[in-house]
């Protein structure tokens, strides 16, 4: 801390000591004029400067002279918890638990002080002392025993977390292989039908077809004509029984050649749906 004053300590920062150890501690230093040297420094300036010049040198003089104060925690403790002057000279035990709780955990004075008569023997207040601090070490322990399990389900929890979110993903990656195996076959399938209809049965199918409808209108084509040939040389020459004959075999060898292209188109048909559904 610093020195404020005449017997004035203001303290700034605190730490404890104990079991050899060893702190160091810097210190910015600055360098400071003399009062020679400050008066010789303000005595050009004008009365108005020279105050604030002495006011700030006064406030730098009374609040930069460092100081360090050495406290003995034992007896602090003692009086602390209430209990006779040098009792805690020999209890080393004692003591370290209590330093313990206090820097550690910050367990109030009050929980682990004794509460008893004051004309109770020494040996008796350190045993109340020391039964009050194996209470809190007790809470404590399962206050810790506690945050260890709740550590503990917290990482078991991340780590199904993470089993499912690789679950997950895999499942995913599955059925995307699916559906590309699926759209895979599907495109195969696509492409065998369209071979089909393109250049296959189909394509004959429809041929042979329009080539039936085209007999069929040749035919009636022909058998007009007939008819107006007959009209025409009826009864002539006796031509007429012969055109009429004429007629008669040309038609029959025309329903004869209809009744073949339909046996065959039927059975191009049956083969055709047969592969197909192959």
């Amino acid at each position: 801390g610093k020195i404020a004053g005449a017997g004035r300590f203001e303290p700034t920062h605190g730490l404890v000591v104990q079991n050899k150890d060893e702190v160091v501690v810097p210190l910015e230093l600055q360098v400071m004029p003399s009062a020679k040297e400050f008066a010789d420094a303000i005595s050009s300036l004008s009365p108005e400067q020279q105050r604030f010049a002495k006011a700030f040198r006064a406030m730098q003089l009374e609040s930069t002279l460092f100081a360090l104060c050495v406290v003995q925690v034992k007896p602090q403790l003692e009086k602390l918890l209430r209990l006779p002057e040098s009792s805690l000279t020999k209890e080393i035990e004692l003591t370290q638990e209590l330093m313990e709780l206090f820097t550690e955990y910050n367990v109030p004075s009050d929980l682990l002080s004794y509460q008893g008569p004051a004309s109770a023997p020494d040996h008796d207040k350190v045993r109340m002392v020391k039964e009050y601090v194996k209470r809190v070490q007790e809470m404590v322990q399962e206050i810790r025993d506690e945050h260890l399990r709740e550590a503990e389900r917290k990482a078991e929890m991340e780590r199904a977390l993470a089993r499912a979110e690789e679950e997950r993903r895999r499942a995913e990656e599955e059925a995307r292989r699916r559906v590309e195996v699926e759209s895979r076959r599907v495109e195969r399938l696509n492409a065998g039908r369209g071979t089909l209809k393109s250049g296959g049965l189909f394509h004959n199918l429809s041929s042979m077809v329009a080539g039936v409808f085209a007999m069929n209108a040749s035919a009636k084509v022909c058998e007009d004509r007939m008819v107006d040939v007959d009209m025409a040389f009826g009864g002539v020459d006796g031509r007429g029984g012969r055109l009429e004959n004429l007629l008669g075999n040309v038609s029959a060898a025309e329903g004869k050649r209809r009744d073949t292209s339909k046996q065959s188109v039927a059975a191009e048909a049956e083969g055709g749906e047969g592969g197909a559904a192959e």
